[in-house]
């Protein structure tokens, strides 16, 4: 993360989003239209989830959570939607523009 916020013009959003495509079964992307979604989920305050330690407290909420415990499913074509399962929830907490 450090690596890539040091980059001109990265901000969060970006390095976030870019670890993301990098290992999207672990990570979240974070950025102003998805904070308030990871917020109401996680019971954490979007305002302070773009702080390093509030981001890794998020990643243990994900970790947590049991659709993202379980194993992988036995139908072999959703194996590979299950190997995105992190980089996935982005979808549904992302709010419009």
């Amino acid at each position: 993360m450090r690596g890539l916020l040091d980059i001109d013009n990265v901000g969060y959003g970006t390095a976030t989003l870019l670890l993301t495509l990098a290992r999207p079964d672990r990570l979240l992307s974070l950025n102003a239209r998805s904070r308030k979604g990871y917020g109401a989920l996680s019971r954490m305050s979007p305002s302070t989830l773009g702080e390093p330690e509030n981001y890794r407290k998020l990643l243990r909420w994900l970790y947590r959570q049991p659709w993202y415990k379980d194993g992988p499913p036995t139908d072999e074509a959703l194996v590979r939607i299950w190997r995105f399962r992190a980089a996935l929830v982005d979808a549904f907490v992302c709010e419009p523009t």
